[in-house]
């Protein structure tokens, strides 16, 4: 799994620069040893160590259209900004939709199918949950306003009866959004909670909500204006591809995927590069992410194998990671390092049951992590730094 999911986060400075020692290594070998980092003494396991070939363009539009709705991804609302109880969420779960069917992930049957018949393009899915709250806020783009304007009023049709997961098929009936009169939405109470789907026409696109709960229904119709107050002037920011060009979407625009650890099977599709923005979907404490990421000017986060986040500068990485690190040490028990890095640091869970570890160091401008059992974590780490680092 990768390192947010185990870890809130966790680091230790390595810094670039400071004084060589010569060590004798195993055999009689000799390392350079050069601001705390040993080369020679790097064990990368099967792990390749150097940067990919560059990757062209998507070719397609199914490979074009996950690009452009990782895109998106920065102009989604996420729900933690709608409400701040979501921030420190119990459940994260971000998807980039490259088809009407991957809507199934995020609505209920037959809510999806509204989609299918009208030119649908990409949308992006960011959904939080927090005790006795939910919300998912989802974006869905279609070829043209008119399409948009009749996705919204079929899934609006096809939410008269909704697949609850564990009770059946439940009626809804039509409910209005404050401050939205636009909206088309419909709720039902199922075991005390209260569920609300909402979905508004705008341009191109299709402002999509769905909120849950055990409050009254007017926290939640509510919550979904709130969400469509904060997601129209966003999604105005948006500068969509042209559909026409997907297909020609670059695979590697920033260059950090090529030095990114590959992952050994098809890539999940929520792997790849994010901006410091869409990032934040992906993370179970929002507010507190966006502060550091802030901070430290990150630019650009690439998840595969394991993550690496890229800032403007070295000493910006070191601010990043010294709040990573405090993180981690909240959220674990420090372990043993990384052979060779003398800067990097380790983590179990504190669940000592546990045998998955956490590691982090930094290589100039970047943050490394990695998450998995011993010694593979460790591996991983010296092989992306050689990554990283490669000239």
């Amino acid at each position: 799994m990768r390192a947010h999911i185990l870890f809130c986060a966790a680091a230790v400075c390595l810094t670039m620069c400071g004084c060589t020692n010569t060590v004798a290594g195993a055999a009689g070998k000799t390392h350079q040893v050069v601001g705390g980092v040993d080369s020679g003494a790097l064990d990368t396991g099967n792990f390749p160590t150097v940067v990919q070939p560059p990757f062209g363009h998507a070719g397609n539009v199914h490979d074009g259209s996950l690009l452009e709705a990782r895109r998106l991804a920065s102009n989604v609302v996420p729900p933690f900004e709608v409400d701040a109880s979501l921030s420190d969420s119990e459940m994260t779960r971000a998807t980039p939709l490259q088809s009407a069917e991957a809507l199934s992930f995020a609505l209920p049957e037959p809510i999806p199918d509204g989609v299918s018949k009208h030119n649908f393009i990409i949308g992006f899915s960011a959904e939080r949950m927090k005790m006795n709250r939910e919300l998912t806020n989802i974006v869905l783009r279609f070829a043209a306003p008119e399409d948009a304007v009749a996705a919204a009023a079929d899934m609006a049709t096809k939410s008269a009866s909704v697949q609850t997961r564990y009770n059946g098929p439940k009626p809804t009936h039509p409910i209005p959004i404050p401050r939205h009169p636009q909206t088309a939405a419909a709720m039902y109470e199922d075991n005390g909670r209260v569920n609300v789907f909402a979905y508004t026409p705008h341009g191109p696109y299709v402002l999509c909500q769905y909120a849950d709960g055990g409050e009254g229904v007017d926290v939640f119709t509510n919550m979904v204006a709130t969400t469509i107050d904060l997601q129209v002037p966003l999604i105005d920011q948006f500068t969509p591809t042209p559909a026409e060009q997907i297909p020609d979407l670059p695979i590697d625009p920033t260059g950090l995927w090529a030095r990114t650890l590959p992952a050994e099977d098809t890539p999940s599709v929520d792997e790849g590069v994010y901006d410091s923005r869409a990032i934040l979907h992906f993370k179970s404490n929002g507010a507190r992410s966006k502060k550091m990421y802030d901070s430290a000017g990150l630019q650009y986060v690439s998840i595969s194998k394991d993550t690496v986040y890229q800032t403007r500068d070295a000493a910006a990485a070191s601010r990043l990671i010294q709040d990573l690190v405090a993180d981690a040490g909240a959220n674990g028990i420090a372990a043993a390092g990384v052979r060779g890095l003398a800067a990097a640091k380790c983590f179990k869970p504190n669940d000592v049951a546990s045998q998955t570890f956490y590691c982090i160091a930094q290589a100039d401008k970047y943050v490394v992590e990695a998450t998995d059992d011993d010694p593979a974590v460790r591996e991983k780490v010296a092989a992306q730094y050689l990554m990283l680092t490669a000239k």
